[in-house]
């Protein structure tokens, strides 16, 4: 793979401050994958992905770095639990109409919202988003969670996910691997080899095994985890 061009010059900086990716970097990006680092807010976005990477890297430096991040997970689980418990109190004494009320007397006299109305059911969405939430909680908690084996990278994962996301969700690409000899041979894979390039040279087998990680995680939220197979013969 050909690396930017002037690849020294665009290392990340040391410090937490500080652009990561530079103008001629994201210039070379856009011309190698072929598209406008500049547009729809690509620059930004890249950039924070570059952010979240660093500042991952550096808590994995520090002592006890996962157990306190599992910590608050639980912690925000716990609260978010609360006050379903509570919304659910309050559902049952018609809090929801009298919401409904409210929002409508909102958007009529200080216009909060862009779309065609007020909210329809502004509970329900709100009981929609703190289960989102929960959700959300409970998966960080369980990726921070210790495990057997060999120690994870919690940065390289991060941006692998961050990466996923731009890539499919702002360019509309599959992302994917495609494992030969010890690398990987997708874009996606080449683009998550590229934004790393500036902190680190991390092994193929690493990025791979990240990416390998993502896209089934990615799978099993659409389709649910994969059920195990019974043994031949026993079992219908």
């Amino acid at each position: 793979m050909n690396t930017l061009r002037n690849q020294n010059a665009h290392k990340a900086p040391a410090s937490d401050t500080g652009t990561i990716y530079s103008r001629v970097f994201l210039e070379d990006l856009g011309q190698k994958f072929g598209f406008d680092p500049f547009g729809s807010d690509n620059a930004e976005a890249i950039e924070l992905i570059g952010r979240r990477y660093r500042i991952a890297y550096r808590h994995e430096k520090e002592p006890d770095s996962a157990k306190e991040m599992r910590l608050e997970y639980l912690q925000l689980a716990k609260e978010t639990e609360r006050y379903l418990n509570f919304l659910r109190i309050a559902e049952s004494r018609e809090f929801g109409a009298e919401m409904q009320i409210i929002a409508r007397v909102n958007w009529a006299a200080k216009s909060l919202q862009k779309k065609a109305g007020p909210p329809i059911s502004p509970l329900s969405d709100l009981f929609e988003l703190l289960d989102l939430l929960r959700e959300t909680t409970a998966y960080g908690a369980k990726q921070f969670a210790p495990r057997k084996g060999r120690k994870r990278d919690f940065a390289l994962e991060g941006l692998v996910r961050h990466t996923a996301d731009f890539w499919t969700e702002k360019l509309g690409r599959r992302f994917r691997i495609d494992y030969h000899e010890g690398s990987g041979t997708t874009e996606a894979f080449q683009f998550v080899k590229t934004l790393l390039e500036p902190f680190a040279d991390i092994p193929d087998t690493k990025i791979v095994t990240a990416m390998r990680a993502e896209i089934e995680m990615r799978g099993n939220l659409k389709t649910g985890p994969k059920r195990p197979k019974k043994p031949a013969g026993k079992g219908k």
